[in-house]
């Protein structure tokens, strides 16, 4: 993106011969692929933004219940915006979605795919961290021999 747009700034300025559907290319490829396709692994790393006002001051129990909970609002809404994000990928297929620039159609509906791919890997990410979250759980839960966990 950056070659793309440095390169129309310089046709721009030094030419005068833009390039042309770089604004196209831009708004509909680049930024679209730049926000969903690293979501799956930014909440894989557990780096979305969070707000952890009480975080360390609550006991480990409520903390898991708190982070459970967190996790389920966010599954939710990672499978409502895949859900309609896929159907709005769909219709634009269906239709071949472009965009036209200057002196030139672009075809914009393959980037529609790319909210429906980054929402469900985040859904993906989501279901093995709190499938392994039950997990260790279960392991804490059960008793060492001698009766201590």
């Amino acid at each position: 993106m950056m070659v793309h747009v440095s390169l129309d700034v310089i046709g721009k300025a030094l030419l005068r011969m833009p390039i042309p559907g770089t604004l196209e290319f831009v708004s509909t490829y680049y930024m679209v692929a730049c926000i969903f396709l690293p979501m799956g692994w930014v909440q894989w790393r557990r780096q979305h933004i969070a707000v952890e006002l009480m975080q360390g001051s609550l006991p480990p129990r409520i903390e898991r219940a708190m982070q459970a909970f967190a996790d389920t609002c966010m599954l939710v809404f990672a499978l409502l915006l895949c859900a309609a994000s896929f159907g709005e990928a769909l219709e634009q297929t269906a239709v071949r979605e472009t965009s036209e620039a200057v002196a030139l159609r672009i075809e914009v509906w393959p980037s529609r795919w790319f909210p429906v791919v980054g929402s469900a890997l985040v859904a993906c990410a989501l279901l093995l961290q709190m499938g392994a979250a039950l997990a260790s759980r279960r392991v804490e839960g059960q008793a060492a021999p001698g009766g201590h966990a």
